[in-house]
């Protein structure tokens, strides 16, 4: 998946990522926890939306040894915010509690065209 998201308020959405080290080896996501965070800029130190896979309606590490990993919106997590470019980031906590920042890239918001 491309790391910059469009997504339409009010919908609907289930990110699936897929992890690569530099070498384009996977990164193996076992025994760990994953966060999805989404905020207005990248100064601001509480997000907007956040979702970990502690929580399966949140999030699911779909194949660990594969370093695959799905997060789930729903449209509550969208409908009080405006049509902008947010930051996003995935990160890792492994097992030993060291933490990893997998990817950071846009976040648009938009309108649907269909209400």
């Amino acid at each position: 998946m491309d790391p910059a998201i469009l997504f339409y308020i009010g919908n609907n959405g289930t990110f699936r990522f897929t992890f690569y080290d530099e070498d384009r080896n996977v990164i193996v996501i076992t025994g760990g926890v994953l966060s999805f965070s989404v905020k207005e800029r990248d100064a601001d130190t509480t997000p907007i939306i956040t979702k970990t896979t502690t929580g399966v309606s949140e999030g699911v590490i779909v194949d660990g040894a594969g370093g695959v990993v799905e997060f789930y919106l729903l449209p509550a997590d969208t409908e009080a915010l405006r049509p902008l470019k947010y930051v996003y980031d995935v990160q890792f906590i492994d097992s030993s509690s060291k933490v990893y920042t997998l990817v950071k890239d846009v976040f648009e918001l938009a309108l649907p065209i269909t209400t």
